[in-house]
């Protein structure tokens, strides 16, 4: 391995989202068996779920540092959201309501991100931040931090495609329809061949503002 001056470090993350236990076992070994191998100056930052596979791999290894989310700092998390979603929407919304964002996190990354992304709009015309926001703080307190994401994807989903427009809603049924029934994830030019029942001439007009993957939507 080429030598590199300074600290290097390799981020994986979601690992337990790459797959089920069978098709990640031989990255596991792979991984394990050869991080001795490493120079001195790397490091592996490595983010999951505690599935048993992956606590038996790396628990009780000298060489791996297991950091679970009750170890976490909550208050340098906290800090680290409020600075990212000030980042974020500056220039968007009035940096006082973003603390209130980051309060309404409880300290979930993945809220913030959210709900960034859907304030800011993504581009998407003719959309008020503050209306994006304000559904967002008046949402009921929930109960767990799943309860908290399920609310705010619902809280999107129903700013997004509203029930009283029914052509909209009528064209996300169909195609969302299709794509949870596929065996295999389908791309926009697949879906646009499939065609609709009011010839949508994009069904990308419906599926980018869920937030796929550019790769996955975009790919022949």
């Amino acid at each position: 391995m080429q030598d590199t001056i300074g600290p290097v470090l390799i981020v994986i993350d979601a690992l337990d989202e790459s797959g089920d236990r069978e098709s990640r076992r031989v990255f596991l070994k792979i991984l394990m068996s050869r991080l001795p191998e490493l120079p001195s100056n790397y490091r592996i930052l490595l983010t999951t779920r505690p599935e048993k596979d992956i606590v038996d791999t790396f628990e009780g290894q000298s060489s791996v540092l297991c950091k679970r989310m009750e170890d976490i700092d909550l208050e340098s998390t906290n800090q680290d959201i409020s600075v990212f979603i000030e980042q974020e929407l500056a220039g968007v919304i009035d940096l006082n309501w973003c603390g209130q964002l980051a309060t309404k996190a409880e300290s979930l990354f993945q809220w913030a991100f959210t709900a960034c992304l859907f304030i800011r709009g993504d581009g998407e015309e003719g959309l008020d931040p503050m209306e994006q926001l304000k559904p967002l703080l008046s949402s009921a307190p929930q109960s767990s931090k799943l309860e908290l994401l399920d609310q705010l994807y619902s809280d999107v989903l129903n700013q997004t495609f509203k029930k009283e427009d029914a052509t909209r809603m009528k064209r996300f049924k169909w195609i969302m329809a299709r794509v949870m029934a596929a065996r295999q994830p389908l791309s926009i030019a697949t879906l646009n061949a499939m065609g609709t029942e009011d010839d949508l001439p994009d069904v990308g007009l419906i599926i980018r503002p869920l937030g796929f993957p550019v790769a996955w939507c975009d790919s022949a």
